[in-house]
């Protein structure tokens, strides 16, 4: 049923007390198997592997006397230079679904351990042992054994697809969609091959992920529009691939056969959970877990294909542990999700409080303070009902659902409060720079100019009225500077910061424009409503100049220099 990754002596012990297979390999002073491209050494009577550039692999057994659906326990006595662990693959033959993987771990020591790990129900009667590290530590092997433990139990076979889900990709789409069966079956129009043969693919995909080792039985009847040999791989989700082989080759005729094709295998060893290596030294997004079965469609010509009455069968007491799985990390990863909406919500709250002050934190902070606790009292519920193992595949978790329910509705009732009072601010702001710009700005200079040009002294002061305008302009320039980064903003937090900043930048402008007309109708007051009769003698003794410095003896109306100060003439 499954490959274990195991452990160190004391761990178990084999049903056998007598190997049923040894190699000491200080007899000999070679590599005594098939060389699969990488070659341990010999050193002082033991197999050295000095390790290579990433993933390598070479027989350590080869020969082992078998029974169908047994069960074996492996010890082998080895060191490691770095403590690291690697599948090794006990196979039967050289096809898909002929060797089960085990995950084993070997401890950093200077001494040799012995390490132990299990196989159950072998698929064959003459089998060998390929060690397949992935990374470079010094492996030394001594010796190692095979014990028979027992006669592995015929699974009790049980579907683990559950809802009528069937995923396609059709070129020159790139992406995967899900799709419904159309009178029972599901059909998939593949074109001409363009450039690969996954160009069009659909997958069997099933509810959770399944452990290396596992076995499986697939059936299905099938057919397509001209007989074909399709070729299958294990995937993650759709389109993540992880190993090039899973089913073998898979014949379509071109009728539906009056019994279905079934299948049965193992998961592959390479179905290890590890993040998965694009081959080019990076790394892809997702892990390899095995979740669906990927059919690659694509051929020289156009074909249809049709495929219907599909099962994926599993051992019961699989299922059932799968599924528990399943449910707790769907569901947790479910928590975590409203966990990171709640952070985000809660750290837009603290900046607001910042800038709002403590209004605006004894409004929202007890929520705030609630929604957490209800999220803290999920993940309690969840943890005790999977320690009490009261998780099923079928459960809904009704308790823990509904709690969930309620804080989703909770966080989003209160993200449409922060929105309403945040918006509500910002336009208050806005309307306010509006007013500020257009009407009380414009009043200012305005009045100014106006008395300006009462007093006939307009003209003398023209660059500085300029300037304030110019300093208007650049007031309205602000806010619609500040509008179009209200718009741009993404969260309330940046829209709050631009209607402030523009504000704070506004009212800085208006305090010079307010200080500068002052200024002006100050230095203008000091010398209006001045009679020409007080200055008739100076006009006489030609001790008056305009502006331009040039003497004036005939009185009139206007701004003139008398006595070194300016003075204005009704």
């Amino acid at each position: 049923m499954l490959a274990f990754a195991l452990f160190i002596m004391g761990a178990g012990e084999a049903k056998s007390q007598e190997p049923i297979y040894s190699i000491d390999y200080s007899t000999y002073n070679s590599f005594p198997f098939y060389v699969m491209g990488f070659t341990p050494e010999w050193v002082d009577g033991i197999m050295t592997d000095r390790g290579a550039e990433g993933w390598h692999q070479y027989f350590i057994a080869d020969g082992i006397p078998t029974e169908k659906d047994g069960s074996y326990v492996v010890k082998a006595l080895v060191r490691s230079s770095a403590t690291l662990q690697f599948n090794i693959n006990m196979g039967w033959g050289w096809g898909e679904g002929e060797k089960l993987g085990a995950s084993v771990t070997i401890p950093q020591s200077t001494e040799f351990q012995e390490v132990v790990w299990q196989y159950e129900g072998i698929g064959g009667t003459f089998c060998n042992l390929v060690a397949q590290p992935w990374s470079n530590p010094t492996i030394e092997w001594k010796s190692l054994q095979v014990f028979y433990s027992g006669q592995t139990v015929e699974p009790v076979w049980t579907n683990i697809l559950t809802d009528e889900r069937f995923v396609a990709k059709v070129y020159p789409s790139t992406a995967p969609v899900v799709t419904a069966p159309v009178n029972g079956e599901y059909v998939v129009e593949s074109p001409a091959k363009v450039s690969q043969d996954w160009d069009t693919q659909f997958w069997i995909n099933l509810p959770y992920a399944l452990p290396a080792g596992t076995k499986f039985k697939v059936s299905f009847n099938c057919k397509a529009s001209s007989e074909q040999s399709v070729g299958t791989q294990a995937h993650n989700n759709p389109g993540e691939y992880v190993h090039w082989a899973c089913l073998g080759d898979v014949k379509f005729p071109t009728e539906y056969a009056a019994e279905p094709i079934v299948i049965t295998g193992a998961v592959p060893a390479e179905c290890n959970g590890k993040q998965h290596d694009n081959g080019d030294g990076t790394f892809a997004n997702y892990v390899n877990d095995f979740k669906s079965i990927a059919f690659n469609l694509t051929k020289s010509t156009a074909v249809t294909y049709y495929i219907k009455d599909i099962k994926f069968e599993i051992d019961e007491a699989v299922a059932t542990e799968a599924g528990i799985e399943a449910a707790f990390q769907r569901m947790s990863a479910e928590i975590a999700e409203i966990q990171a909406t709640y952070d985000l919500v809660y750290s837009e709250f603290v900046a607001l409080a910042q800038v709002n002050g403590s209004g605006w934190a004894a409004s929202f902070g007890g929520k705030l303070g609630g929604i957490q606790s209800g999220i803290n009292a999920m993940k309690g519920a969840l943890g005790n009902l999977y320690i009490q193992g009261e998780l099923t595949p079928e459960s809904t978790l009704a308790s823990i659902y509904e709690q969930y329910d309620t804080i989703v509705g909770d966080l989003n009732s209160l993200k449409a409060q922060f929105e309403q009072a945040i918006n509500a601010q910002v336009q208050s702001i806005l309307y306010d720079l509006s007013m500020v710009t257009s009407s009380q700005m414009g009043s200012l200079i305005g009045n100014l100019q106006n008395e300006l040009n009462n007093l006939g002294v307009a003209e003398n002061y023209a660059d500085r009225v300029n300037a304030l305008l110019t300093m208007k302009a650049e007031a309205a320039q602000k806010v619609e500077e500040c509008m179009a980064a209200i718009a741009a903003a993404t969260n309330y937090v940046d829209r709050l910061a631009a209607a402030k900043n523009a504000k704070t930048d506004v009212y800085a402008i208006l305090t010079v424009i307010t200080a500068e007309v002052e200024a002006i109708l100050a230095e203008v007051n000091e010398t209006v409503g001045i009679s020409a009769v007080k200055y008739a003698d100076s006009f006489a003794k030609g001790l008056v100049y305009d502006l331009n410095g040039r003497r004036v003896t005939v009185p009139a109306k206007g701004m003139f220099i008398i006595n070194g100060k300016k003075v204005v003439i009704k």
